[in-house]
């Protein structure tokens, strides 16, 4: 099996803007082309994503797209972060891990 360039890169851009996703929903200041603000960082997420899932798309197939498994994982957990990540945020977020460890021991 030989080493195809273009899945490695998909890959690489796709988990890379997951990083500029979790910064944005977390308001923390990240560089990215676009600059260090959560907006700029969000925005720059899904432009990456889209121009590496589009390339792969323009140069494979759609059904090729649909048959690699590990980039449409990649993929589906891109979306689910895109759609719950705010709410994961605050659910998460260190204040709450306070609350919820004090409840844990008192209870």
């Amino acid at each position: 099996m030989s080493f195809l360039w273009l899945d490695f890169l998909v890959g690489f851009l796709v988990l890379g803007s997951f990083v500029h996703l979790v910064m944005a929903y977390n308001n923390k200041p990240f560089p990215s082309v676009f600059g260090n603000s959560a907006m700029a960082n969000a925005i720059y997420s899904e432009v990456v994503v889209v121009l590496a899932v589009g390339a792969y798309v323009f140069l494979n197939d759609f059904q090729t797209l649909m048959n690699n498994g590990v980039l449409l994982g990649m993929m589906d957990m891109y979306v689910c972060y895109l759609v719950f990540g705010r709410w994961i945020t605050r659910r998460f977020s260190s204040e709450r891990k306070s609350e919820v460890g004090r409840s844990v021991v008192t209870g």
